[in-house]
This record gives C-alpha cells, structure tokens and sequence, in this order.
C-alpha cells in the first residue's frame, strides 16, 4: 500500500512539473463546460477482483481549461453510488459472511491534469483525436466517514475526440484510491466480528472508478501572439506542416 500511495504521489508531480513548464509556450487556450454520463464501479472487501462489478448509473460536471495543444485542467463535481453483494461471488467465506449494500452516494470534487499523447488543434481535422492519461487529487462525501477519510487520487485513461472546433467528446475510466475501508459498510473496527470471525481485511482500502463519456462545449478561446513571427501561434504551427508536406 506505501508503494502505491508512492508512486500515485509520484505521478501526480511529474505532471505538476510538465503543466507548469508547459505555460510558458502556450498557443491556444479554451475553456470549456462538460457533463458527463456513465457508471460507478466498487472495489474492496466483498469485491476483489473484477475492475467492473455491480455498475450504477453516475453524473458529473466539469469545467475545463485547456492551456496547449496537450495540456489540460478541470474541476469536476460528481455524483455516483456503489453497491455490492457477497452472493455474487463463489468464495465459501463469502457465502458465511452473507455482507451486502446497495446504497452508497458519493458526492466528489475533484482537480484533474489530462494530458494528451497527441497534439490536438483547435481546427485542423488532422490533429482531432488522441488517447489521454488523467491524474489529480480530490475530496468526496459519503455516509457515516470521517472527514480524514474523504481524500481521493483519481488516476485513469481515456480517448479525446474533437468533433468541432467548439465540440469536443471524451471517453475514460478513472480509478479512485481511497483511504476509508467503509464503502462497503464492512469496517471491522466499526462492526467488531461477526460470529466472532474476521468481517473485513483491515489493512486494505476501498476503491471506486468512474467509466463514461463527456460532452464538452467550448465557450470562450484565444489564440496567443508568437512574438517572434508576430504572428498567432497557431498560424506559424500551420504553415511549418504546409512547408512539410
């Protein structure tokens, strides 16, 4: 677990470093709103194994800013619920356990950097499509946690599909690592133990990911000076292709 929380934290900084490095020869910048529809998925005690178990449907707004042709930030505020049941699975300790839930609202805010392995143009229909790596940090809400428990790192891959120089489709799937054991309302500290057998693995976390598409729209964008050409950014990056070709 300390090598996860490691490497998350570790990921998480190198992208700091390349979005703050990459302001400084920004050409395009947009703003854009989105709302995007998909499903929660539940990871932890009763569900171990299988990356898409029990899915519910999950709603999200985000706004984002776009800073260059690879680098993006956006604030998102979701709402997903996550269920599960030990009945679903084979496992003997399962079936004497006989755990479920059905009901778990989660309400999250979170701060996510994309970051897109090919370069994006706000025009040209040659540069409209890129798959993308998503990272960040956020707080959520659920019944019954305390608030030290709230913290979430959503980490995650998705596909970006530009379908208009103001209209933009997305597709991802983003984990979230957590630091509470009680998604599943299956904390052995809280419950004690059931017929005096363990009810929970102590030392292990909970997770929930978020799988969907985003709509987004961009309402406002603007185009840097290139003070050396005196020209648009996205001007001198254009005709640099036409001379190539």
């Amino acid at each position: 677990m300390i090598e996860s929380n490691r490497l998350i934290i570790s990921i998480l900084l190198l992208i700091s470093l390349h979005v703050s490095s990459s302001v400084f020869s920004q050409t395009y910048r947009s703003r854009d709103i989105g709302i995007f529809v998909g499903t929660s998925q539940y990871n932890g005690d009763i569900n171990m194994t299988q990356a898409y178990y029990s899915p519910h449907w999950t709603a999200a707004l985000y706004v984002r800013k776009t800073f260059n042709y690879r680098y993006s930030w956006r604030l998102s505020a979701t709402y997903g619920e996550l269920k599960g049941f030990d009945s679903d699975f084979d496992s003997k300790y399962q079936e004497h356990r006989e755990h479920e839930f059905t009901k778990t609202h989660i309400y999250e805010l979170a701060s996510l950097v994309e970051f897109n392995f090919f370069e994006i143009t706000p025009d040209e229909k040659d540069n409209n499509f890129s798959p993308m790596i998503i990272a960040g940090a956020g707080i959520f809400y659920s019944d019954n946690l305390p608030f030290k428990e709230m913290l979430c790192f959503p980490l995650g891959l998705g596909l970006k599909y530009k379908l208009a120089p103001n209209l933009e489709l997305m597709a991802e799937w983003t984990f979230r690592k957590t630091f509470t054991d009680n998604l599943d309302q299956l904390n052995s500290d809280a419950m004690g133990h059931k017929r005096y057998k363990q009810t929970s693995f102590i030392k292990t976390k909970d997770w929930y990911s978020l799988l969907g598409v985003t709509l987004l729209i961009n309402f406002r964008s603007d185009i840097a000076p290139c003070h050396i050409y005196e020209k648009k950014g996205y001007e001198v990056f254009t005709k640099k292709r036409n001379r190539k070709r």
